[in-house]
């Protein structure tokens, strides 16, 4: 009897080794796939401001006329629809949920498209130092075997806070000190976020193997889309640190910051 009791909880084990296993080669990936997502947008946009006159003319526009904020905000609301609409029919229609991924890649892509055009020296050392920040950081969410679900909430209030201070000390305080503060904690939660959405991500191989098929398809490019956000918001971020750190006045170059 107790040698039945112990083959049991052996085989237990294994198959829970095995299903931890399986769920960090989904976790990672689904950030591998984020990661060639973000380098296939920033190969686009370049060769478009490139060989597209029309392109890089309303990328310039777009960048002279609005200020950072504005501009932050206005790709939010433009991306949240199709992002939304990824995510949600993921789980019911995986056909609308894979079209919804590619047509947010499109419109995330456009703010990587105006740094393009103003800093193009800085793409490719920011775009490796974010790519290893990325690597780093999500697997800590993946390796983590903890649900970390509990993150979210924490996040979001952090997220909420900065983009108030933000908006505050842009119409009202005018402050440089703030701007620092706020660099440096958008950096610090997104490589937050980074650890929560590669954890959430790891924790729905569950569900998509189950599912399968196309399903499992578009639930692994969903989640991807969370963590390519992470890395475009840290992307623009340091890239406007970076190109601060080259030019005391970085309205001449018209890329003010990416909040």
């Amino acid at each position: 009897m107790e040698s039945r009791l112990r083959v049991s909880k052996r085989a237990k084990l294994v198959k829970t080794d095995t299903d931890y296993f399986a769920k960090l080669k989904y976790g990672y990936l689904t950030v591998a796939v984020a990661i060639l997502s973000f380098v296939a947008i920033l190969i686009v946009d370049y060769l478009l401001v490139q060989y597209s006159d029309a392109y890089f003319n309303l990328l310039v526009l777009y960048s002279n006329a609005l200020h950072g904020f504005i501009r932050t905000c206005l790709i939010i609301i433009l991306s949240i629809i199709p992002v939304i609409v990824c995510k949600v029919s993921a789980l019911i229609n995986p056909v609308v949920s894979i079209s919804f991924y590619f047509i947010s890649l499109i419109v995330l892509g456009f703010p990587l498209g105006v740094a393009i055009s103003v800093l193009p020296e800085l793409i490719i050392p920011v775009a490796v130092q974010v790519t290893v920040l990325t690597l780093l950081f999500c697997s800590i969410g993946i390796i983590f075997k903890k649900d970390l679900s509990s993150w979210g909430s924490i996040l979001s209030f952090g997220l909420v806070g900065i983009i108030s201070m933000t908006f505050t000390n842009w119409q009202f305080l005018h402050l440089t000190f703030l701007n620092t503060i706020s660099y440096y904690a958008t950096v610090l939660l997104f490589l937050g976020y980074l650890i929560y959405d590669a954890n959430m991500a790891m924790n729905s191989y569950t569900e998509a193997k189950e599912l399968g098929g196309l399903f499992f398809v578009s639930i692994l490019l969903a989640n991807s889309l969370d963590i390519l956000q992470d890395i475009i918001v840290l992307f623009l971020e340091i890239l406007t640190s970076d190109s601060d750190d080259d030019s005391d006045n970085d309205s001449d170059g018209g890329f003010d910051s990416f909040w």
